[in-house]
């Protein structure tokens, strides 16, 4: 017989005090044996984890706005945070709903479902995303009885940096002008997979539109941006070397005196510039087998050559 008064060798119970002792009486004819056992309940404690985006506010279209977004409040609306490919996201941090927690609680935080190694602290930075759709959510580490509840998401998208390509020939001859454009294409990815961007261009020399003129050597850069609706801004800056044809081609050879049947490195150099879009065309007096078109060739004359290059880009 038990002290709860259920009887049997095995009883179940559910103890709801901090510590209570049952006892039991053990009866065989007129022999009975009591003894006593003390179990011990712990508290238990449930934390709902809550974490917010502490860099930035958005509007209801996840743009810099006048509320922060709460992954458990229901009084706002859940917005969508947006970022650039490369650009830092920004940080998260997390609370849970017991007065304890502080900078040194941990806490597993999960980037689309899955825990992110190595990050236990009570903020985060997302790092190396890959362009799409992402959700951030965080649970607090408990032991014990204590049982933690993952929090609500919070979502953000990573956007792609348009592609640029500038097309056009950099090496131009003296007084002519280079045609340079820039090709802008932006890769199609969820959510965003039907859209039609605009782009923007400003190039180093000031001019804004895709296509520019130059007439003068140097480094040109180009910055483009792309503009959709509800969505950043993201841009990529570009360079090209424009040369201008018009100098002395330098003539380099490893040695100008060999034996017979030795080999011999010629180099040509235009004003410093060698570029894909200057050839370089080889003659030899006398005449030898044909002298492959490049800036540099080995050959191995017989007899006294003498060797002439010709540099031409376009119509230069």
């Amino acid at each position: 017989l038990w002290s709860n008064n259920e009887q049997g060798s095995t009883i179940t119970v559910k103890p709801t005090v901090t510590n209570h002792k049952y006892s039991v009486v053990a009866n065989a004819g007129e022999c009975s044996l009591t003894d006593t056992i003390e179990i011990t309940v712990h508290p238990k404690k449930t934390y709902t984890t809550v974490i917010y985006n502490s860099q930035q506010k958005f509007d209801n279209y996840g743009y810099p706005g006048d509320d922060v977004k709460y992954s458990n409040d229901t009084h706002r609306t859940w917005f969508v945070a947006h970022y650039c490919e490369g650009q830092e996201i920004a940080t998260y941090e997390v609370s849970d709903s017991q007065s304890e927690g502080n900078a040194n609680t941990l806490y597993t935080w999960f980037i689309d479902g899955v825990a992110v190694p190595g990050l236990s602290r009570n903020l985060i930075i997302p790092s190396g995303i890959e362009v799409g759709s992402h959700y951030v959510q965080a649970m607090r580490n408990v032991e014990g009885c204590d049982v933690a509840v993952l929090s609500k998401s919070l979502n953000f998208v990573v956007h792609p940096t348009p592609n640029v390509e500038i097309i056009g020939n950099n090496v131009i001859c003296n007084g002519d002008t280079a045609i340079l454009t820039a090709n802008a294409t932006t890769m199609a990815y969820q959510p965003m997979a039907n859209v039609n961007y605009v782009y923007g261009y400003e190039w180093s020399n000031g001019a804004k539109t895709a296509t520019d003129k130059i007439t003068e050597s140097g480094i040109y850069t180009v910055t483009v941006v792309d503009s959709v609706s509800k969505r950043p801004v993201c841009s990529v800056t570009k360079s090209i070397d424009v040369t201008i044809l018009g100098g002395d081609i330098q003539l380099h050879a490893d040695q100008v005196n060999i034996c017979d049947g030795e080999f011999i490195t010629l180099n040509a150099d235009l004003d410093g510039f060698n570029n894909e879009n200057v050839t370089y065309t080889w003659t030899a007096t006398p005449a030898v087998a044909t002298l492959p078109v490049a800036s540099t060739i080995v050959d191995t004359p017989h007899v006294n050559t003498k060797y002439v290059v010709t540099a031409n880009a376009g119509n230069c």
